[in-house]
């Protein structure tokens, strides 16, 4: 387990040894991940954001190369430099929205949101998935309005009906976009389990408040559908 200690004024954070990163195992051609080892990883990242998130804490930079893997298939979430406590109560506190890499960057941020949510974690953990389905970052925006564009291509462009007020948002101000009203997850990712992609439209959903859940991820079918999640050690 991890450890902290405290010596001559100085504090020491000891954690366990991990193998790998998930970046670098999706990047491996000699990697295959099975349909029961996606579940077992998936399944336990919604695990270690849920635990954050019932604690109040956001990460806030949630991307493959965050997150550590060991020989017996053990996922952590890594690097907490972001990470922020917030007050779930307070719905009006602001943030900085310079957060977040930004091919795993959600829209809100993009669009210039300070009044953000710990949906913003979840946008990440989509991207996540589609790129360990896909074997590539799906999302390969070059600049934050290219990143915008790549979201609209693949979600459709937000409308009051799809984001209520999302034209509030700063971003919006001087912004036009060419309407697409088409979501081409389903087409994009035609070739996997429709659970899988569920699940993944659901992650990668425009508004933050209709975002699914790390808790509502968990009880989704594609994880009590066979095949089951593999165990770690497996």
């Amino acid at each position: 387990g991890n450890r902290v200690t405290r010596q001559r004024g100085e504090l020491y954070m000891v954690f366990p040894y991990m193998d790998h990163d998930l970046a670098g195992l999706i990047e491996n051609k000699n990697v295959e991940f099975t349909e029961p080892q996606i579940k077992c990883y998936m399944k336990q990242l919604f695990e270690g954001t849920l635990y954050l998130h019932s604690n109040n804490i956001m990460h806030r930079d949630i991307k493959c190369a965050n997150i550590l893997v060991n020989n017996q298939g053990q996922l952590q979430i890594g690097d907490f430099g972001l990470a922020r406590s917030f007050d779930p109560d307070d719905k009006n506190k602001e943030y900085t929205n310079m957060v977040v890499t930004r091919w795993y960057r959600p829209p809100e941020l993009l669009l210039g949101e300070t009044r953000y949510t710990c949906a913003i974690d979840m946008w990440g953990l989509g991207c996540i998935f589609g790129e360990i389905l896909q074997r590539v970052p799906i999302l390969r925006g070059e600049s934050e309005i290219d990143q915008l564009e790549k979201i609209w291509d693949l979600c459709g462009t937000p409308t009051e009906e799809t984001w209520p007020g999302y034209r509030n948002l700063p971003g919006c101000q001087d912004m036009k976009f060419e309407p697409q009203k088409f979501n081409c997850i389903s087409e994009r990712f035609k070739n996997f389990n429709p659970l899988a992609v569920d699940l993944l439209k659901k992650l990668l959903t425009l508004d933050p408040k209709k975002r699914i859940t790390a808790k509502e991820a968990l009880t989704h079918d594609y994880f009590w559908t066979p095949p089951q999640p593999a165990l770690p050690e497996k």
